[in-house]
């Protein structure tokens, strides 16, 4: 039996989420000190108290998500709206640099999901699964392999393996990134940014009216132009429209004297629309943690979890400059790498709370993590799938 929640009731559970993780996060020192983002602090109590509920009594609780999709939208709105052309100029060769760290890994984190499945005596697809697949590709990208795996290989219980692998990853992706990057600033003595010189004045009504509606003419916008463009060769998804259309209003507004972008809205705008995304994210989690994990997808996770740390620390970091943007990059690359782009982007947001701003990790993280790293990974496993032993017979 279950018990079916409407969209409003779903979000009413969202915020009480937050405010659970924000008290948790006041109370216990450590979870603040680690930078670890209210949204997953909650989310894990309540998938906890979820999970309890469901052994005990056989209810399981059917949330109604349906606003995750617009808020993630308006999110990348804000990221666009807050990217000006100078940091774009900067943070273009960053990117490419960053992105160029990302692809050798995706490899890896196949190579070593094919390792373990060799080590436990299972399938090569269940490595596949228990790899990028579903700790990059997160729940959409591990249910339509999984399909397809099940088709090709009778793979039994791909569904419930892929489902769990990404379930777990979300929950371990948002716990990661905040203390890597505390350790990365306490290890090589990082100073913290300064606050950006510009606007003091805090949000009013009448500046939340303009930047609201400055991210609903992105959100309205963006899905418009990628269904209009949408029979192109090469497909440009929503969120990134979004994006592109903030970028055109934040530059061009100001120099045609008819608008300009107050940060400090902007700034709690996006945390807003990032932590009930997040929240949201995490509420889809109960259904998941009811199947369990076995020892070896246990393991699993923690050792791809650990070579996602080290890869972090000893590589993403030194090559990205050994500078505090760099530590920040580094959380935001643990988040997405075993997690998704949401919990990498609230990690950061958790880490330049503590430290200050880093425009160029929030113009990286996001379009890296949620878009140049899904074509990586669909080539990646296109070539992993084109070999031998994963042939039909």
């Amino acid at each position: 039996m279950s018990w079916k929640l409407d969209s409003v009731t779903t979000l009413l559970m969202a915020v009480l989420i937050l405010l659970l993780g924000a008290a948790i996060n006041r109370r216990v020192g450590l979870l603040a000190r680690c930078n670890i983002p209210e949204p997953v602090t909650g989310g894990i109590v309540f998938v906890a108290l979820a999970s309890l509920f469901f052994s005990v009594s056989g209810h399981s609780i059917v949330l109604d998500p349906s606003a995750r999709g617009p808020l993630l939208l308006a999110f990348f709105s804000t990221v666009g709206l807050d990217s000006d052309w100078a940091l774009l100029r900067r943070g273009g060769p960053r990117l490419l640099l960053f992105l160029s760290l990302i692809v050798p890994y995706v490899l890896l984190q196949n190579l070593i999901g094919l390792g373990l499945a060799w080590v436990f005596d299972l399938p090569p697809a269940m490595g596949l699964l228990t790899g990028s697949i579903t700790l990059v590709g997160g729940y959409g990208s591990g249910e339509a392999y999984a399909q397809r795996f099940l088709d090709q290989f009778n793979l039994q219980g791909a569904e419930e393996v892929a489902m769990s692998m990404a379930t777990f990853g979300l929950l371990v992706g948002g716990l990661t990134g905040g203390p890597v990057a505390r350790w990365l600033m306490k290890r090589h003595r990082l100073p913290g940014a300064s606050p950006a010189a510009g606007d003091h004045e805090r949000p009013d009504g009448a500046r939340v009216l303009v930047t609201l509606a400055l991210v609903l003419a992105c959100v309205a916008g963006g899905p418009a132009l990628a269904q209009q463009f949408a029979d192109r060769a090469f497909e440009v998804p929503a969120f990134v429209w979004c994006l592109l259309i903030g970028v055109l209003l934040r530059n061009t507004g100001p120099r045609l004297h008819l608008f300009r972008v107050h940060g400090p809205t902007l700034e709690m705008l996006s945390a807003l629309f990032l932590s009930l995304f997040l929240a949201l994210s995490m509420l889809s989690l109960q259904r998941w943690a009811q199947l369990g994990l076995t020892l070896p997808l246990l393991l699993m996770v923690v050792i791809q979890t650990g070579v996602a740390t080290l890869y972090a620390i000893r590589v993403c970091f030194r090559c990205m400059g050994q500078q505090y943007d760099a530590a920040v990059l580094s959380a935001g690359f643990c988040g997405f790498m075993v997690g998704s782009t949401a919990t990498a982007v609230a990690g950061i947001q958790a880490v330049t709370r503590h430290y200050g701003p880093s425009p160029l990790a929030f113009l990286i993280v996001p379009l890296v993590g949620e878009f140049c790293v899904s074509l990586v990974n669909a080539l990646v496993l296109t070539g992993f799938l084109s070999l031998p032993a994963f042939r039909m017979p």
